[in-house]
């Protein structure tokens, strides 16, 4: 594509175009009018069109009339409607191809400004005029001033790419023009006698022009013209560069671009990759590497929005010294504007790009000069933002607060106090995002339940006047606590809204953060079909933004080898765990998951001193962090009940009967529901493990509401294995109610049991799948023992559904097998 753009920055091949569907609208000959206006005004306003989150270029006559038909023939495609278009098609095509000239797009031009009246005018010359205050009025008057201020040079080069614009229309033009199709309804129609003489009509224009070529042929001097223009066409050739003798085919390819038209496809391309993560169109990347040939040095340091695209680019490919560099030479010349912002966001982007890759304390050293800049001048709003930045920053890595700690910054809450009281005064984004870090902050801080409500509701009140970007960070804040809280599905509906409007207007690592919550949210609800997102194309598109999407990436994987686990693929998941990131790289949330995961790994390999070795050390350094700087409550209780499941599966159950009690009361005061169902879970597995299956029993029962209110479905089958444990021991032991009968005890068994196979079958976990078919087997034994039960109906059915999932349990496992992931069973 040609990036070299004409003379006057207000003409192109493209605007051409348009002029000529403006001539068509006033005209009147128009199918569709109102959906066609709708994208006329869209071109008349610049703004480059976007289609499935990429950016499209109109860069030939092809794609313009493909834009249009796409704006104005409905989507059913009925007969009628393409019909119409068809004719008006070639209406479009025949002018198009009828411009060989510069004084033919004059003519044009004026044939479109005579019809535009004056605001004011009172008599109206024609019978369909437009004001010159509108769109179409002014784009006219300019085409018509720009078009008459050319030189001879510039107005060939205009026609000369006008040619190769419509170059990709021939065949279409060709093929409408033998169906027989009316031509365009002359403009002498609707011509007053007092405004003829002014203007001589397009048509007239073009049979003059014919006229006149066919009187050369009919000379006997046609043979002398044509040699001669023969003669000048091959010279001019041999004097031009290579690449400009390409034939008209290949040349479509090439377009003129006006520099404002190439600013606005460069500041729309940096949104779209900024927010979904769209690559640079390729027709875009030639446009910029033309524009970086040395005669257009002086068109591409007047968009410094270039080298803000390359930043973003190599960004995502992970290139460090690229990425500073382009940033560099971008705030070059936004500073030589003479902006004294400039320079505090030139300092925030350094910081992120060094976050990106790794470099925590090169990006404090930027956000430390950028604080002293901002107090240096006053600057309360810029200040407050950078602040908002930092304490993110900080809270994603909480250990960098022992490392270093500012002289204006004694500590977290202190931070925190600040943001909530200046925001306030700076921006409702900034006030949003203030309250946001204090829901974290209160929620992790051993408070009351109504105290961080009250800030997510403040939260959502400045999001909502806000924007929609503030909107979708109140869904995250919103959908992880109700998660945490334990109502699935207030959780599911913040997360349904948020991939809504992030799919829209947000960044693409808020689309990929809601995916996996939603797919969270419909799995711990019991949606077998849902497990996981789709986890290949969301890895691609991780992949293609190494950098932004690092963290996202790793939590997907992780999320992956859970599954694996869940399936028995203990060698894959070992596998995946192999290519993650050491643990001090890591945000606290990944690294918080990676302990999780590594722990329930060693539990599958029955390594249980490793597994407790690994979460009790973690456990230390976050009381360490927590005791002097930042409160991590909810990561503290989730990483103290996994070391509780530690102990339980290792044998040692007594050692973990406190530890789920001190577990419970912290989650108890701070309302955390979900992490209360978890817990209870564990301590009545324990007190079935002590031979207490009354007490285990009773407590289940107290607190079957509460899990089924939480809703997840492994909690939830848990607690009825649990249930059914309780009574096979009861039947073992022989210590139950005398009022209660043998086979009633055996019935209401066989019914937890069923939920709990059932439960475990849709959260995918072949383990607990075992352990249940382990279950029956032994109630099969004991069963046995008991005429009453031997020789009952359920009995008999019973010991055929352990047959038949036994087999399906092995089938199953030799499968995995197969795959290389288990060992065959003996």
């Amino acid at each position: 594509m040609q990036a070299r753009p004409t003379s006057d920055d207000k003409l192109s091949p493209a605007k051409v175009a348009v002029l000529i569907l403006i001539y068509l609208y006033l005209n009147e000959e128009l199918p569709n009018k109102r959906q066609i206006v709708v994208f006329l005004g869209t071109q008349l306003e610049g703004l480059p069109i976007v289609h499935d989150n990429k950016l499209v270029l109109l860069s030939s006559l092809e794609a313009f009339c493909d834009a249009i038909e796409a704006s104005s023939v409905k989507k059913t495609r009925e007969s009628d409607d393409s019909e119409r278009f068809l004719q008006f098609k070639h209406k479009f095509l025949t002018i198009a191809w009828d411009i060989s000239s510069a004084d033919l797009i004059q003519q044009l031009s004026m044939d479109a400004f005579r019809r535009t009246a004056e605001p004011l005018c009172v008599v109206a010359l024609l019978r369909f005029q437009v004001s010159t205050r509108s769109p179409i009025g002014r784009f006219v008057r300019t085409m018509a001033a720009s078009l008459k201020l050319l030189q001879f040079e510039e107005s060939s080069e205009l026609v000369e790419g006008f040619r190769r614009f419509r170059a990709s229309t021939e065949g279409v033009f060709k093929e409408l023009r033998g169906r027989g199709y009316p031509d365009p309804t002359p403009l002498s129609k609707y011509h007053s006698p007092t405004s003829e003489p002014l203007f001589e009509t397009w048509n007239s224009l073009l049979r003059k022009t014919k006229r006149q070529e066919d009187s050369s042929e009919i000379n006997g001097d046609s043979s002398k013209d044509l040699a001669f223009y023969a003669a000048l066409d091959a010279s001019l050739k041999s004097s031009l560069p290579v690449e400009s003798t390409k034939t008209e085919e290949t040349a479509a390819e090439a377009t003129l671009v006006t520099i404002p038209d190439m600013d606005l496809l460069v500041k729309e391309q940096i949104r779209l990759l900024e927010s979904f993560g769209t690559p640079t169109p390729d027709f875009l990347r030639n446009i910029i590497y033309q524009m970086a040939t040395p005669h257009s040095v002086s068109v591409y340091n007047s968009m410094p929005s270039l080298h803000y695209l390359q930043y973003l680019e190599n960004l995502c490919r992970g290139e460090y010294h690229e990425a500073f560099d382009s940033l560099h030479k971008y705030f070059d010349y936004m500073v030589s504007q003479g902006s004294k912002y400039f320079y505090h966001f030139a300092l925030v982007s350094k910081a992120s790009l060094h976050q990106h890759f790794g470099e925590d304390e090169e990006a404090l050293d930027s956000m430390e000069e950028a604080i002293s800049i901002a107090r240096e001048n006053h600057d309360n709003s810029t200040l407050t933002y950078i602040l908002s930045w930092l304490y993110d920053f900080m809270r994603r890595k909480p250990a960098l607060w022992n490392s270093r700690i500012f002289r204006q910054i004694k500590n977290e809450l202190r931070l925190l106090d600040y943001l909530v009281k200046k925001s306030l005064s700076v921006s409702l984004s900034l006030a949003a995002v203030s309250y946001r870090f204090e829901v974290d902050y209160l929620l992790n801080g051993q408070c009351h339940f109504s105290r961080y409500y009250e800030s997510l509701f403040k939260a959502g009140y400045f999001a909502i006047h806000d924007s929609v970007s503030s909107f979708i960070g109140v869904c995250h804040t919103s959908s992880n606590l109700w998660k945490n809280v334990g109502y699935p599905h207030l959780s599911q509906l913040y997360t349904e809204l948020g991939l809504q409007y992030s799919k829209l207007h947000g960044l693409v690592r808020d689309m990929l953060m809601f995916e996996m919550g939603q797919a969270w949210c419909r799995y711990s609800l019991g949606d077998s079909d849902i497990a996981l997102p789709d986890m290949k194309s969301s890895l691609e598109l991780c992949n293609s933004n190494v950098a932004q999407l690092r963290s996202i990436r790793i939590l997907l994987q992780l999320r992956q080898t859970e599954v694996a686990l869940g399936k028995g693929r203990v060698r894959l998941a070992q596998e995946l765990l192999l290519y993650l990131p050491e643990s001090h790289e890591l945000e606290q949330k990944c690294l918080v998951e990676k302990i999780r995961v590594q722990v329930l790994l060693k539990l599958a390999q029955g390594n249980y001193a490793e597994a407790l070795i690994c979460v009790s050390e973690h456990i230390g350094d976050m009381d360490q962090f927590r005791s002097n700087l930042r409160p991590d409550v909810v990561h503290l209780l989730e990483l103290n009940l996994l070391k509780a499941a530690v102990l339980i599966q290792s044998g040692v159950p007594v050692r973990a009967f406190s530890l789920v009690l001190q577990q419970l009361e912290i989650a108890n005061q701070l309302g955390l529901r979900f992490l209360m169902a978890r817990g209870y879970v564990y301590l009545i597995q324990i007190l079935n493990s002590l031979g207490q299956p009354g007490d285990a029993l009773d407590m289940a029962n107290s607190v079957l509401a509460l899990v089924n209110s939480v809703g997840n479905i492994e909690i939830k089958s848990n607690l009825f294995f649990q249930m059914a444990t309780s009574h096979h021991k009861f039947l073992e032991s022989g210590e139950f109610s005398k009022t209660t009968s043998k086979t009633a005890l055996f019935a209401q068994f066989l019914n937890y049991l069923s939920l709990a196979i059932a439960g475990f079958k849709k959260s995918v976990n072949l383990g607990l799948l075992v352990n249940s078919f382990e279950l029956e087997d032994q109630m099969a034994a004991t069963a046995l023992q008991h005429p009453e039960i031997r020789n009952s109906k359920p009995f008999e059915d019973f010991r055929k559904h352990l047959q038949m999932g036994l087999d399906i349990l092995r089938r199953r496992a030799f499968d995995e097998c197969e795959y290389g992931y288990l060992r065959k069973s003996k």
